[in-house]
């Protein structure tokens, strides 16, 4: 990666036209850029591209050129992509997990409601056979 060099920029002011000598008014602005160096896979030129292009590039996957106007692009999976990935991977294992818990949530609930009803029929077996039911 190569860091920028400066450039320095003249603003003047015009009227109609006409830069005005007397009321010349000029202001430097510096610029600085990364760059990143690549060279061509066909034709071995080496070159420097502005890093927030290579960047894109790589998130996009959109093809881009050697000066010698060979084309070429970045096939492999940006950063992004695969976290996104890693994201989608655990959206779907809290879903498999929830899913899992809902079912053995619902299972509980029928083994409870089961207990309930086999305890409500020894209770009134218990009745009939200490008679409280008057038989």
């Amino acid at each position: 990666m190569i860091y920028g060099y400066a450039i320095v920029m003249e603003d003047v002011c015009r009227s109609g036209g006409n830069i005005k000598k007397e009321n010349k008014m000029s202001q430097k602005i510096y610029l600085s850029s990364q760059f990143d160096i690549h060279d061509c896979i066909t034709c071995g030129t080496i070159w420097a591209m502005p890093s927030e292009y290579i960047d894109r590039r790589r998130d996009d996957h959109k093809t881009f050129y050697c000066p010698n106007g060979h084309s070429a692009y970045f096939p492999q999976k940006s950063d992004k992509e695969k976290l996104q990935e890693q994201l989608e991977h655990c959206k779907t294992d809290i879903k498999f997990w929830q899913n899992g818990y809902d079912a053995k949530s619902d299972n509980l609930k029928t083994v409870e409601h089961s207990r309930r009803a086999y305890k409500g029929q020894v209770t009134q077996l218990k009745k009939e056979i200490h008679g409280e039911n008057g038989v």
